[in-house]
């Protein structure tokens, strides 16, 4: 098995360090010719709460995201998301439910737009105390599209 990683650090133009893991090749010799990678990668889950009836996440934390709802959210934004970027949320309502959450989302700073979804139903988040819907979030640099799974038990 071959594995080479380059691990680049250099600044960027606004003065701020960046790191490139660059992975050069994988290789590894089964009997039917597949590449095999024997770990998985895991990504640390970051909690956000909310306040004053906001959400807001910061993309650039990680892909990840979990929150206890316990307040309608009125404002929320996802701020550090670039083109092609995926995160998921997962929202927990808190004992008591009956939340709702806005789908118009602020990114980046702009003005909150409504997110797209599949049929253009929108999400309503489930409202049962303790209910539990994961929504991932992917952002093409314009749209916002939402993959909402909901009413986890």
């Amino acid at each position: 098995m071959t594995l080479k990683i380059i691990l680049n650090q250099r600044e960027q133009s606004n003065g701020e360090d960046m790191s490139e893991l660059k992975v050069d090749a994988i290789s590894e010799s089964t009997g039917n010719n597949a590449v095999r990678m024997g770990h998985a990668i895991v990504e640390k889950a970051n909690a956000v709460s909310q306040s004053s009836n906001t959400l807001t996440v910061d993309a650039s934390d990680g892909g990840l995201f979990t929150t206890t709802v316990t307040a309608n959210i009125s404002t929320f934004a996802i701020n550090n998301l670039v083109a092609g970027q995926a995160i998921t949320i997962i929202f927990t309502n808190d004992g008591t439910g009956g939340y709702t959450i806005t789908t118009s989302i602020a990114v980046n700073g702009g003005s909150a737009a409504a997110i797209k979804t599949a049929g253009g139903a929108g999400w309503t988040m489930s409202t049962a105390a303790n209910a539990i819907d994961i929504v991932t979030f992917l952002y093409d640099g314009t749209n916002l599209y939402a993959v909402p799974q909901q009413a986890w038990a």
